[in-house]
């Protein structure tokens, strides 16, 4: 029955993850490897603005041909299943410019703060000077106004804005093939939409992921029965392993409400570990004696190792605290297996290797290793740079790359975004307004700022337009004007040349018959702003909060900072603010995207640093103590490793995050091999232990180098120049000291 036990749990463990796994845990978003911080929640607004129905597209040229050219290019993009619309200008969408005219006397404001009462001359005068508006015949109020502007990319050409029904993966995979066939027939055409980009990628990794886990799986599964040659043995070893991952993503899964999947991933790789210590009770034989054995320089080697992740519970970064909890669970498991389980189920003598012996030329001393470890340590010190965008870590996709950074360049090089915030819908327009009074009284642009939210009323204007219009003098005004109409209609009318001039007249005259009639009061909400175009982001997580993104020119940017900081002050100054407004409800975040996404990276990185300090001290610390007289000769194999994996990221590089996360993992695998060596002496078994070993975990992780999602590659360099470190102390290092146990 013992016999069977490890297939057994197999099957169980299987059925239970089949049945009982909840996948919506994972979660493949970048932010979700980073703490709940003030930071992490704006970047998740800034992500939420960025799913834009719009597409911006741009022809080359400015002449009439390429003017011609983008015609046609429009005219075949409208026929797109996915398309609503196209435009060539930049102007209110219809919806806001039917609302504009319903409601104009709540959005403009009065020119004078009292309405003057005009004599009947006066508004007879008005009435004739020819254009007027409708809405305010009298002119009394004013509305700022922007004239539509043709969109063009700079220095480049002509540009469009084509508006998609859904923005849902499948329909955004088929609109993405469409702008390819298109493309082929307009080799000036450039477009791009960060959907575009996300589902691209998304397809990209997944093709990239089955390829690397379907390659290394046959690789070990094909090494494991090379290596071991107890098929009874193998299966035994790759049922204990996926036991393990399984009951460390249950556990994990358990912890924390989401488990990154690069959490997950490199767990899996990591729990390669476990098969070190498998290899060396194996080649020791004590598998084949059938009874209760203890491997010491084993239990040492796990030991440092918990203790190495145990240190990283503590950094506040998910993703490596996921790590972290995740090896400890899965190695324990494994080795409790390997290390009491198996040798209770007994297999047979392991099968050695005796060319293994051929390999072995113990000729370099300890010395030379540590010398060039200084040098390598010395040479990245100087030539190391970091990194910590992270954006370069995701999928580097060339060409969608590129076509963001041209219209980054072509769109928003004299511009730049701030995020404006409130509780409350109202609050938001008030601060909107707000800083456009700023904006409109001190700016020294020749093209200043507009924050369309700027137009929409708040409460106190509509109740100050009201009581504005319900005066005496403007019911007289409004008196006087009706009482003015039917002559100047009827002399209209009997100029009009035809019924078409007739019908406009008998429209204007409707019109002014109810201007200065105040319309039902517009209600202000997040889905009626949506309605009008105006993108706004509710966040509830805390409290409600509202969130809306505007575009200023770089050179109003100082202004607008300024702003922000006295934000108080300047709102109480403002005769607008009513008192139910709460100055800390507003807040202006004029910081760019990328330079919250690097505080957000140094918020943790100084505490990650300090752990991966502590951890790294605990780890020699426990060496020191396990290896005594023969602590060089351990050490080398954890400082040779580590600084020649620094030196070749020096020589190409800047040092990322997953450089960081990887050199640690490098730590904890080499100081099992560094035990090993000195604790077991001379020993071929010794030798097909740390051989195969390395082997396997060099590849597990090395393979990750084909990637072209940066931390994958940069997790791979980094462990595949290690174990090929080890690789060649294993057969060149001639240890000083030997502790056999």
């Amino acid at each position: 029955m013992l016999r069977y036990v490890n297939f057994i749990l197999f099957a169980l463990l299987g059925g239970a993850f089949l049945l009982f796994f909840q996948t919506q845990k994972i979660t493949q978003e970048v932010l979700d490897l980073f703490p709940t911080t003030q930071d992490r929640k704006i970047i998740d607004i800034y992500q939420q603005f960025s799913a834009s129905n719009y597409i911006p597209v741009a022809i080359k040229g400015f002449d009439e041909s390429s003017n011609q050219e983008l015609d046609t290019l429009l005219k075949r993009i409208e026929s797109l299943d996915n398309v609503i619309s196209t435009q060539k200008e930049a102007k209110p969408s219809a919806e806001l410019e039917d609302f504009i005219t319903k409601n104009y006397l709540y959005l403009a404001s009065p020119k004078d703060s009292n309405p003057p009462l005009l004599s009947q001359a006066q508004i007879a005068q008005k009435l004739s000077m020819g254009l007027i508006n409708p809405l305010d015949p009298l002119g009394l109020f004013a509305l700022p106004q922007s004239a539509p502007k043709t969109l063009m990319a700079k220095d480049y050409g002509y540009m469009a804005l084509v508006e998609l029904k859904s923005l849902d993966d499948k329909p955004m995979k088929q609109t993405l093939q469409d702008f390819r066939e298109i493309a082929k027939d307009y080799p000036t055409l450039h477009y791009f939409s960060p959907k575009f980009m996300m589902v691209e990628n998304l397809d990209l990794i997944l093709s990239e992921v089955n390829f690397l886990l379907g390659f290394a799986s046959l690789v070990f599964i094909t090494l494991y029965f090379v290596i071991i040659r107890i098929p009874l043995l193998t299966l035994n070893t790759i049922c204990t392993l996926i036991c393990s991952n399984i009951i460390a993503i249950f556990v994990v899964s358990s912890v924390y409400p989401k488990v990154t999947i690069m959490a997950l991933s490199f767990g899996m790789g990591i729990s390669n570990i476990a098969i070190d210590y498998m290899m060396h009770h194996n080649f020791f034989g004590l598998y084949a004696q059938n009874k209760r054995v203890f491997n010491r320089p084993v239990f040492y080697g796990y030991i440092t190792t918990i203790v190495g992740f145990g240190a990283c519970l503590f950094i506040p970064f998910p993703l490596l605290a996921q790590l972290a909890l995740y090896a400890i669970i899965s190695l324990s498991i494994a080795y409790i297996s390997f290390a009491f389980l198996y040798p209770r189920i007994g297999f047979s003598q392991p099968r050695l290797f005796p060319y293994l012996a051929s390999l072995r030329f113990p000729r370099v001393p300890s010395v030379i290793f540590l010398t060039l470890a200084f040098v390598f340590f010395a040479f990245s010190a100087s030539h190391l740079k970091l990194d910590f965008d992270l954006s370069k870590l995701d999928y580097q996709n060339e060409p969608m790359l590129a076509e963001r950074d041209f219209f980054d360049k072509a769109l928003n090089e004299d511009k730049t975004q701030i995020l404006l915030s409130a509780s409350s819908v109202e609050n938001l327009i008030m601060l909107s307004k707000s800083l456009q009074q700023k904006i409109n009284t001190e700016s020294t642009s020749s093209n200043p700022t507009f924050i369309p939210l700027s137009l929409l009323p708040t409460q106190t204007q509509i109740e100050a337009n009201r009581a504005y219009l319900q005066s005496d003098n403007m019911q007289q005004n409004k008196a006087i004007l009706k009482a003015l109409l039917p002559n100047l209609q009827a002399k209209m009318t009997k100029e009009a040349k035809d019924s078409q001039q007739l019908d406009s007249i008998h429209q204007l005259f409707a019109m002014l018959q109810m201007s200065y009639d105040l319309p039902q009061e517009p209600i202000l909400d997040i889905d009626t702003l949506g309605k009008l175009g105006f993108a706004l982001v509710a966040d509830d997580e805390d409290s409600m909060r509202y969130y809306y993104l505007a575009e200023i020119e770089k050179v109003d940017l100082a202004l607008v900072q300024k702003f922000a900081q006295n934000l108080d002050s300047d709102l109480s100054q403002q005769q607008n603010i009513t008192e139910h407004f709460a100055k800390d409800s507003a807040n202006i975040e004029t910081r760019p995207l990328q330079s919250i996404m690097d505080h957000l990276t140094d918020g943790i990185y100084q505490p990650m640093l300090v752990v991966l300090g502590i951890a790294f001290v605990l780890m020699i610390s426990t060496l020191f103590f396990t290896a005594k007289g023969a602590f060089f000769d351990a050490v080398v194999f954890i400082l040779f490793p580590l600084s020649a994996a620094l030196f070749v990221v020096a020589l190409h590089s800047p040092l990322n995050i997953m450089h960081l996360f990887a050199l640690l993992i490098l730590v904890v695998v080499s100081v099992d091999y560094g035990i090993y060596s000195v604790k077991e002496g001379d020993n071929p078994r010794t030798a097909h232990a740390i051989f195969f070993s390395s082997i396997t975990t060099g590849l597990s992780f090395g393979i990750l180098i084909t990637s072209h999602t940066k931390a994958l590659n940069s997790f791979g360099e980094v462990i595949f120049t290690g174990m090929c470190c080890v690789l060649l102390m294993l057969v060149f290092h001639k240890a000083k000291h030997k502790i056999n146990v």
